[in-house]
């Protein structure tokens, strides 16, 4: 930019001009008020020398006239009195003209001492007819005299007044003429000041324009020519070596930031890689273990699994970069997926563990998703850690926050002497609170999550029950709407503890079950005549191995029974709450992987979380009624890892499922324009023709034929949110991450094979 003058308007100036102009407007408000003041006529006649020459005047007149009415009556009689008042008024007069000598002077004036003597003489004789008359002569020749003084004098006063008033004015035309005089040239300067202060801004506007012109299309190695021109001003050079400056610190750092992301991929993905083949070999070859090997598989598996979920984690942490602020995000997925890393911690601490969630919790919240994961799980971890051998309930409330905008959310954790203690009496107990340190926690984690989610924990102790709470507000979105989804179920819930019954019960009720409870195996045993009339006998307790296969092929068989009479047979369903080995293989996320058990129909997993479990419970029990009459359920993977494809394969031959199989994501193509598949698990990231490719060209085939969709299941071993979302704008309807969950992969599978069956 070129070098431009400095504005020669000052402030300065501008305030000596007020200034003066202020002066000569109060000045000339004076004048103004002051001529105003000045009134020619009253101010005339209200002089005191005016006045008491009128007076004077007056008792001459009056006197003459008294004189001329005695000359006719001579029987009338002057009296003294009247003689006094004349005199009065002629002492008056004389008094005042004596204080007003530049007006009026009596030197030389004859007719007022005439006039004085004219009264004593009159005074002094015997007051006849004839000394009247002379009196009147007298008074007469005075009065004319006196009379044309008092008629110079108002002349003279009047004239002195105009000539005041006429002074006034002229200073106030004179004020008034600077005052327009001074605003004219001020404002004649101002606007030559402004407009060459518009014309210095109109340059400095386009220069700034051309310069964000040139920003816009500004480069490396634009800024090196610009620099090396020699045209450009001392201010133009300086912003560009500024901006060279940032140019080569952004791209360091952006080739630094990339080479790091690029390795924190490649670390996770072959973590990953690792765990996918450690953990798919070691599940494949498990069922021929003995009791000693399959424990060992577990530890191994075990060990595997927290491997890749610090890898997950890790990569997310990266994808997410160095931006922490809120976001909205799903607090239910974020929920569900804190009580399934909590569960795992549990099982491994054989810690029993029951859940019940809020009905009224809110589904999407704006928050800190990554952090408040973290901060959650490690507090709940080390909480579990001190209390490992009791067992453990967790309550999830959601209430009014201080915040009259968020929504106060509380974890309760209940380490508990037992499970035999029912709901009411929980609640009913008396809790008393510790002096358990736990401010540096809560200051850590209010730096972690921000201080306005008022993050805080308490402990407290009744007898011999522990309980651990977690405070923290959110700002809600929306609510999470329970339906009734077991609207018109009938199930029976047979559980010898207390506490699980009541949990589970809520938990179906809500859901608008009607619900049936027995407290033994026995108790549910002495039911089978009844066994018709429900949807589903849920066994919610921890059996042993053994006990189970032999309770569930008993009442199998009273249900063909029942079923060979009344035409009816319920579901068995296990809730699989055991921390027996042989009936859950731990997963990468956490949760029991539902491994087939003779005489069962379904099994839930745990822990009974509402959102979640209710659905996969209604798509059992709706399956069941379906299942006679439906074609079986054709499933494709497109996977180029081949343990991978003998992982899901393996996950759903459990679940009675067939799969084909392909390699490349045209196999897949070409394989889906020859038959129709259900259910296709793609995996995103494929040597050739990619997952996201082949779903968009599936899509687009659908729709040239007009033939109903099937569901496109994505998979992906990165954690990045843009990947999935690239996943689902081209046309995928889910995308589960790797290495494969057995569990997700039911629940997935439960879900679509439903809609899928609808359609």
């Amino acid at each position: 930019m070129n070098d431009v003058k400095p504005y020669p308007l000052t402030i300065s100036a501008i305030r000596i001009s007020i200034a003066i102009s202020l002066l000569l407007t109060a000045a000339g408000v004076y004048l103004l008020l002051s001529w105003a003041r000045v009134d020619s006529f009253a101010q005339t006649k209200a002089t005191p020398l005016l006045v008491a020459a009128e007076a004077l005047n007056q008792r001459i007149m009056a006197q003459r006239e008294l004189l001329q009415a005695c000359a006719l009556q001579p029987s009338c009689a002057i009296t003294q009195d009247n003689i006094e008042k004349l005199r009065e008024a002629l002492t008056q007069f004389r008094s005042v003209a004596s204080e007003n000598k530049s007006e009026v002077s009596l030197v030389g004036a004859v007719e007022y001492t005439a006039l004085e003597l004219a009264l004593n003489r009159f005074q002094a004789s015997a007051q006849s007819q004839e000394d009247r008359l002379t009196l009147y002569i007298e008074l007469t020749s005075s009065f004319q005299q006196i009379e044309a003084n008092y008629a110079a004098l108002v002349t003279k006063i009047s004239t002195d007044t105009l000539m005041q008033k006429n002074r006034f004015f002229i200073w106030l035309m004179g004020i008034i003429a600077v005052l327009v005089a001074v605003a004219f040239v001020s404002n004649l300067w101002t606007i030559m000041r402004l407009r060459q202060s518009n014309a210095n801004e109109r340059k400095v506007v386009t220069e700034f324009e051309q310069l964000a012109r040139e920003l816009q299309k500004i480069d490396a190695e634009r800024l090196d020519t610009l620099l090396n021109d020699t045209s450009i001003n001392r201010q133009q050079r300086q912003i560009y070596a500024r901006l060279k400056r940032t140019f080569s610190d952004l791209e360091n750092q952006k080739r630094a930031n990339d080479l790091y992301k690029q390795l924190y991929s490649l670390i996770g993905y072959e973590i990953r890689g690792i765990t996918n083949t450690i953990s798919g070999g070691v599940q494949y070859l498990s069922s021929d273990n003995d009791k000693n090997g399959q424990a060992m598989v577990k530890e191994v598996t075990t060990a595997a699994q927290t491997l890749a979920e610090l890898a997950e984690n890790y990569n997310r942490l990266i994808s997410q970069g160095a931006d922490s602020k809120a976001h909205e995000f799903s607090l239910l997925s974020l929920l569900s997926e804190l009580m399934l890393h909590v569960n795992a911690k549990a099982m491994r601490n054989q810690t029993p563990l029951e859940t019940l969630f809020d009905e009224t919790l809110p589904s999407r919240v704006e928050g800190r998703q990554t952090q408040l994961f973290w901060v959650l799980f490690l507090q709940i971890a080390d909480a579990i850690s001190r209390h490992a051998t009791q067992p453990l309930f967790i309550s999830v409330t959601s209430g009014a926050a201080a915040d009259a905008g968020k929504t106060q959310l509380t974890l309760s954790l209940h380490f508990l002497t037992s499970f035999d203690i029912a709901l009411n009496k929980l609640s009913a107990l008396h809790w008393r609170e510790l002096e358990t340190p736990t401010g540096s926690k809560d200051d850590l984690a209010n730096a972690v999550l921000g201080s306005e989610m008022g993050y805080h924990s308490q402990w407290h102790q009744s007898g011999k029950q522990v309980r651990f709470q977690l405070h923290f507000d959110v700002k809600a979105k929306n609510f999470h709407a329970s339906n009734a989804l077991l609207e018109n179920k009938k199930l029976m819930l047979c559980s010898e503890y207390a506490l699980r019954r009541d949990v589970l019960h809520q938990t179906l009720t809500r859901a608008g079950a009607d619900v049936s409870l027995v407290s033994s195996p026995a108790e549910l045993l002495t039911q089978h005549p009844h066994f018709h009339q429900f949807d589903a006998l849920l066994l919610a307790d921890c059996f042993e191995p053994s006990k189970l296969r032999s309770l569930a092929k008993t009442v199998q068989k009273q249900c063909m029974q029942n079923e060979a009479q009344h035409g009816l047979r319920p579901q068995l369903i296990v809730y699989n709450n055991t921390l027996y080995g042989h009936l859950s293989h731990s997963t990468n996320d956490g949760a029991n992987a539902l491994s087939p058990v003779p005489f069962i129909d379904a099994q839930l997993s745990a822990p009974m979380m509402g959102f979640e479990s209710l659905p996969q419970l209604a798509s059992i029990l709706a399956a069941a009624q379906h299942r006679e009459h439906d074609q079986p359920t054709r499933f494709l993977i497109v996977e180029d890892d081949r343990v991978q494809q003998i992982l899901l394969k393996r996950i759903l031959a459990k679940q009675e499922y067939n799969a084909d199989s392909v390699s490349d994501g045209a196999d897949a193509v070409a394989y889906i324009m020859k038959q129709r598949s259900d259910i296709i698990f793609m995996d995103c990231i494929m040597p050739g023709m990619n997952g996201i490719e082949a779903t968009k060209r599936i899509r687009q085939f659908e729709k040239n034929e007009g033939i109903s969709p099937c569901t496109i299941i994505g998979a992906t071993a990165l954690s990045s949110q843009n990947e999935h979302q690239s996943c689902i704008a081209a046309g995928m309807d889910f995308v589960v991450s790797k290495p494969y969950k057995q569990d997700e992969i039911i629940k997935v599978i439960n879900k679509y094979a439903a809609a899928q069956r609808l359609n």
